[in-house]
């Protein structure tokens, strides 16, 4: 939600880039940050982890005229699609005025484009956000790979609501400055609209507040709210404390492994019905080595292969059927015979003690 400060004679409005993992959400804004015609503040980060980090930096675009007496100050954000923790993505996107949504031109990526644009409208939606009534603008990048699909064949799929849409190639800046004013231009359109008391899906907030909010104030309130959310989600979180677990001892056996002994679980991951786990091991000297063991509880036996042609292959189940052995008769001759023989050896004990 834009606010109007009366006391500043400023609306801020928030404009949030998103897209899938790895679409060039984050690479957008660090260009724009740095290319910015008018002296932005600087670019902050945070986030979950240092690989799912989300951006933020402020500007007022000094090419717009302004709107009543007001000037205009954008709050831009860059909520990249490796960032899926709840509490980031709802804190982020609450109270959002525009979106710049970044797809991947590249063929592999077509579905999670589908998926990343309905996941957005789904999370505003439950802010009561319609995403049709925003102003939007989808950026399609990638379109320098060998692989890219062309802007149209992109805007198909995803372009329900006739935004605009423009090409670019954020790694070099390419049509990133095209693509915010883009943006700005239909903000302007609904900011003028709602200032005329005309129906507008951006919503305007009044404020008299004559201390502005700095950029480095705005992300520690960001980050006291993430952190507030996060406990909060904590506390209905199944507790898996109370749930027994099923020990299971594995026996493990590969000549890869021999003098080795492991140091550290990398990754984990499911798939499908198996557990595959990413195992640092270390020899003697303290020497890594890098395995993969796949846990697949459908295999009791593993087919017959060459030696170390598999690490962590498992001792197999004993087969008693698998065993070489006698007969059943033959263990009833047996057990006649040596009836027999105990027979005599009784008989010749008792007549030499007699």
């Amino acid at each position: 939600m834009a606010t109007i400060n009366f006391a500043t004679r400023e609306i801020t409005a928030k404009v949030v880039y998103f897209g899938a993992d790895k679409a060039g959400t984050t690479t957008a804004v660090r260009h724009l940050h740095s290319r910015l015609p008018s002296a932005p503040s600087r670019l902050h980060r945070f986030g979950p982890s240092a690989d799912a980090q989300i951006l933020y930096f402020e500007y007022q675009p000094g090419a717009l005229p302004r709107f009543g007496g007001f000037d205009l100050r954008v709050q831009v954000y860059a909520l990249p699609g490796a960032v899926r923790r709840r509490e980031h993505r709802e804190e982020v996107l609450r109270g959002l005025d525009g979106v710049v949504f970044v797809a991947d031109a590249r063929r592999q990526r077509t579905q999670a484009n589908v998926d990343a644009l309905l996941q957005l409208d789904d999370m505003l939606e439950q802010h009561q956000v319609e995403l049709a009534r925003l102003p939007v603008v989808i950026v399609v990048n990638h379109i320098d790979d060998p692989e890219a699909r062309s802007e149209a064949a992109v805007s198909i799929d995803l372009n329900t609501y006739a935004f605009p849409v423009l090409s670019a190639v954020a790694s070099d800046g390419r049509g990133v400055l095209e693509g915010q004013a883009a943006l700005l231009d239909r903000l302007s359109l609904q900011l003028r609209a709602n200032l005329a008391g005309e129906l507008s899906g951006l919503r305007l907030e009044a404020v008299h507040d004559p201390d502005t909010e700095r950029d480095d104030e705005v992300v520690k309130r960001h980050i006291a709210a993430i952190a507030q959310r996060s406990t909060e989600l904590e506390a209905v979180r199944p507790g898996w404390d109370d749930l027994p677990p099923v020990e299971v001892s594995l026996p493990l056996w590969a000549t890869e492994l021999e003098s080795l002994r492991p140091t550290q679980v990398i990754a984990h991951s499911l798939d499908s019905d198996r557990v595959v786990l990413d195992l640092l091991f270390e020899d003697p000297e303290s020497i890594p080595t890098r395995v993969q063991l796949t846990l697949d509880p459908r295999k009791r036996r593993h087919s017959s292969s060459a030696p170390g042609d598999r690490v962590g292959r498992y001792l197999p189940d004993s087969d008693s059927s698998a065993e070489r052995d006698l007969p059943p008769v033959a263990y009833g001759v047996l057990g006649v015979a040596g009836g027999v023989i105990a027979g005599l050896l009784t008989g010749y004990l008792a007549w030499l003690t007699g």
